[in-house]
């Protein structure tokens, strides 16, 4: 039968940071043990974590699983629906039996490529879905839970917007405004640890640029801008206001268009794993 498999992107960085301090994070994080909040009534939990043997990456990326479900107050009122009231004091005993369980579990699986600080994560299973804003709150959630923030310090948790936004961002006709949200890069890249020096030297967390274009006029992007633009979408965002070339109100958010990328494969010859970790494996070698 053909399936469908797809991924979405993570950046996470940290400082000081090493390949080998990334997966100690998440080995940490799983040791946790702890059930992160998404919204609503959903939930999830980071499980089983194991090292990719088939790799030639020097630190060997790391792979698990994430359980998404619907978790509820167990104390709060059951409906019967065969009395069509709530249930009887009596009847909610037998719920006492199932109480380590949850109801809509689906597992989505994730991928840590340490060298790169890139987490790949399943986005679809089943045709079910874990969404780029929901995978971004669960990372940030159990990354920055108060246990590891004390070891690690603030992990900075971006996902990945689409290859060409920047680009898009750059040939907006008129940008009348244009507004950056810059965190510390790990400096991968000679323009990302320019822009780390200075950001060590003030200090600072983080640092947000506005800009806003002279009336009847378009905010012109130079070499430096569009560098700071390319750092913003990997490591914080980007967002501009201006019109195209019809005249249209338009507005580019790079946490508006999040990466993702999907396959086809036949589950006779191939098992969802293995089309997951060649997806996974292709995706992060257009980000090296």
């Amino acid at each position: 039968m053909k399936k469908k498999v797809e991924v979405g992107v993570i950046n996470i960085t940290m400082h000081p940071h090493s390949p080998e301090k990334y997966v100690e994070l998440i080995r940490s994080a799983r040791k946790l043990d702890k059930p992160i909040h998404l919204m609503g009534t959903s939930w999830a939990e980071l499980t089983d974590v194991h090292q990719l043997q088939f790799s030639e990456d020097q630190i060997k990326p790391i792979y698990g699983d994430i359980y998404k479900y619907i978790n509820f107050d167990k104390d709060s009122e059951w409906f019967n629906k065969e009395t069509k009231q709530h249930a009887t004091d009596k009847e909610k005993e037998k719920t006492r039996e199932i109480e380590h369980l949850r109801p809509n579990s689906i597992r989505f699986t994730f991928m840590l490529f340490p060298e790169l600080h890139l987490i790949v994560y399943s986005a679809y299973e089943n045709q079910k879905r874990l969404t780029p804003k929901l995978a971004t709150i669960f990372f940030n959630k159990l990354l920055n839970h108060p246990s590891l923030f004390e070891v690690y310090g603030p992990i900075n948790v971006t996902h990945m917007p689409t290859e060409s936004v920047v680009e898009d961002i750059i040939k907006l006709p008129k940008k009348r405004k244009l507004e950056l949200v810059i965190t510390r890069p790990n400096a991968l890249k000679n323009t990302e640890q320019k822009f780390l020096e200075k950001m060590n030297a003030q200090n600072a967390q983080k640092i947000e640029q506005n800009y806003t274009a002279v009336p009847d006029t378009s905010l012109n992007v130079d070499e430096s801008l569009k560098e700071n633009i390319q750092i913003a979408a990997k490591y914080g965002h980007a967002k501009v206001s201006g019109r195209d070339e019809h005249d249209h109100s338009v507005t580019i958010d790079t946490k508006q268009v999040p990466f993702l990328a999907s396959d086809i494969y036949d589950d006779k010859n191939t098992t969802s794993m293995d089309a997951f970790r060649r997806l996974a494996e292709t995706v992060v070698d257009f980000f090296r």
